[in-house]
């Protein structure tokens, strides 16, 4: 089997890296209210879900659980695994956040994960970044005189 089709395979068969940190913003923007309010029967299985750890680092594990994302291409579930006081449980699913498509920012899209900061010029920037607040005039062409 050559590298290409072998990336191919791996590509395929799990979602795209991206996802994994899509799912854990997602699930840190639930409350635990949240995620409780929609128990599963039971976990996803097969391909197509990967294992995500989301455990919260504390110094005793004695009275903690384990939480794992099973994250799929468009939703995740959150497990809580057994702990101390409680069994394990599944919740879910929640949906993964659609990427918000390109942003139109003057005569072209600005990159994913920046925003349009001047339209007149066509300056994108991270969210937040600086930026300069000047009018750029129009391009012409010499077609137009």
């Amino acid at each position: 089997m050559t590298f290409l089709a072998l990336l191919a395979l791996v590509s395929s068969a799990a979602p795209e890296a991206g996802t994994h940190a899509d799912a854990l913003a997602a699930f840190h923007a639930l409350t635990t209210e949240q995620v409780e309010a929609r128990p599963a029967a039971s976990a996803p299985t097969g391909k197509g879900w990967t294992k995500v750890d989301a455990s919260q680092k504390v110094k005793s594990a004695s009275f903690g659980h384990r939480t794992t994302l099973l994250v799929g291409a468009k939703a995740f579930y959150v497990e809580y695994g057994k702990s101390t006081n409680a069994p394990a449980k599944t919740f879910g699913p929640f949906e993964l956040a659609a990427k918000k498509p390109a942003e139109p920012c003057g005569d072209h899209l600005c990159p994913e994960g920046q925003v349009c900061c001047n339209h007149s010029c066509g300056i994108c920037t991270p969210p937040g970044g600086m930026c300069i607040q000047e009018f750029c005039a129009p391009k012409t062409t010499d077609a137009g005189r």
